[in-house]
């Protein structure tokens, strides 16, 4: 009976304390809302609460009990926590009785020892009690006086979470669908920088035989015999030089555009996926992500640039420069989808994105292809769209108090 009287003061206290703390703190809109009150299948005996709007207790008719009819949420959890603190100082004073009576009624010494363990196992069961509810009182009020508001769960609530789940199950859809297109056209990319090279060779062959051209009559000394044909010779040779050096720097961009869209922007896609997929995705993880590609950008445009210098290819160069500041801005956009559809929100959070919305914003005149700069804005836009939608479910959250 020791070890059964230890055990029940050992959960009595876990019950309170565990209850204590298990019990979320109120969302409360505005002033006096007691949330939804439910019709109980019978009614409870009613405890008295020092909660603040807390359900009144209506008469039963009989004039000896008073009972409560309806209930919210806040209450019930009241109810039972007070109910649970009412048993276990009823076990306790029942205890102390027995024993009590055990060690009063016995000749036996065992006896004896029994009733004495029992009625001070059951005083120090009770005294845990009381200690673990005014330490966490002393320690905050709130801990102990539970809220009379707490939001019922509803229907709205559950679309909200079947709302957010779709939410993201959307955004990991929408990282595998542009994963998929940029690998698309890192592909194409790779195929023009395969035709460039080729177009490379068979201009240099051409190139080679009018330069064997060129010496053949020039070792035949026919420079003042025949200096129209001299002429015509070499000026082909330029031509073949300036459409080697496009063809060059051809490559050079589209070898560029590949690396950007295959090997940075689609790679930062599927990362991102795949941490959506792991449940791994922190802030942290999404701001690595995008470092790493935008530093892999720089290194690309960088060494891109060199070649097209060296080359004299203002034009192709600005190609190069457009395709970066087209893929950093998408990285970008990628980034803020992530947080926004992942990440638990915060003022910093949404501060954040909105200054780094505001800096894509900033990116779009230097992004000069028409057809690179639709597609950012419509990037922008929907970025813009999910973010005012998640902001203002944030704002609306925000507004309940704790």
């Amino acid at each position: 009976m020791n070890t059964t009287i230890k055990k029940f003061a050992f959960f009595a206290l876990m019950a309170v304390v565990i209850l204590s703390f298990s019990i979320p703190a109120s969302a409360q809109v505005g002033s006096g809302n007691n949330g939804k009150s439910y019709k109980l299948l019978a009614p409870l005996p009613c405890i008295p609460s020092q909660t603040p709007n807390a359900t009144p207790c209506t008469s039963s008719g009989t004039g000896k009990v008073s009972l409560m009819q309806t209930i919210n949420l806040g209450d019930y959890f009241q109810y039972v926590f007070n109910f649970l603190i009412a048993i276990s100082a009823a076990a306790a004073v029942f205890m102390i009785v027995y024993g009590g009576f055990q060690y009063v009624t016995t000749d036996s010494w065992t006896g004896k020892n029994e009733g004495k363990d029992k009625f001070w196992n059951a005083i120090t069961g009770l005294l845990m009690v009381l200690c673990a509810y005014l330490i966490l009182k002393t320690v905050n009020p709130k801990l102990v006086a539970l809220p009379a508001a707490i939001p019922p769960i509803s229907a709205d609530l559950l679309k909200q979470g079947k709302a957010d789940q779709l939410a993201m199950q959307n955004g990991l859809n929408q990282l595998n669908e542009d994963a998929g297109a940029f690998q698309q056209q890192g592909q194409q990319s790779v195929n023009a920088a395969r035709q460039a090279q080729n177009t490379v060779n068979d201009l240099q062959q051409q190139r080679s035989d009018l330069q064997s051209q060129l010496d053949t009559m020039r070792s035949q000394n026919l420079a003042d015999t025949d200096p129209l044909a001299i002429t015509n010779l070499e000026t082909q040779i330029a031509q073949k030089d300036d459409q080697i050096k496009n063809a060059q720097a051809t490559k050079i961009v589209e070898s560029a555009n590949s690396s950007m869209s295959n090997g940075v922007i689609s790679q930062t896609l599927q990362n991102l996926s795949t941490q959506t997929l792991n449940s791994s995705m922190t802030l942290e993880s999404i701001n690595h992500e995008y470092q790493t590609g935008i530093d892999a950008l720089t290194q690309i445009k960088n060494n891109s640039n060199t070649q097209l210098d060296q080359l004299n290819a203002p034009a192709q160069k600005q190609q190069v420069n457009d395709r970066a500041s087209y893929a950093a801005a998408v990285l970008e956009v990628v980034k803020d989808q992530a947080i926004v559809n992942n990440i638990s929100g915060s003022d910093a959070i949404y501060s954040q994105i909105k200054t780094s919305l505001d800096h894509i914003e900033n990116l779009l005149p230097t992004v000069t292809d028409p057809a690179l700069k639709a597609d950012l804005q419509s990037r922008l836009q929907t970025a813009k769209d999910n973010y005012n939608t998640a902001k203002k479910k944030y704002d609306i959250n925000s507004t309940y108090e704790l």
